[in-house]
């Protein structure tokens, strides 16, 4: 997740002030080889949540090293839901881990 969540998001935008205001979000992309209907979930979870937290947070929460701790607590929500996801950090969710 580290190398998604490094990219700042409007680095090269050549754009006004105005225009800037008038980005609504983005979106995350998935492409490996040996991705299929079996694992895809899981492999785009933790990548996505680090990409919307890029996107939707201020530009100071930039810091990969102190969001590895809350993406693996999100990690454990997502599981809650029934949403696979990848672990980011050695450790365990609870009767949700599959």
């Amino acid at each position: 997740f580290f190398k998604y969540y490094e990219v700042e998001p409007l680095r090269g935008f050549t754009g006004s002030d105005e225009a800037k205001k008038r980005i609504l979000g983005g979106e995350a992309c998935l492409w490996a080889e040996f991705v299929d209907g079996t694992n895809l979930l899981a492999r785009l979870w933790p990548k996505a949540s680090a990409v919307a937290e890029r996107l939707w947070s201020a530009a100071s929460v930039n810091n990969s090293e102190d969001a590895q701790f809350r993406l693996d607590v999100h990690r454990c929500r997502l599981l809650r839901r029934g949403i696979p996801a990848q672990p980011i950090l050695n450790g365990y969710c609870g009767n949700y881990e599959v």
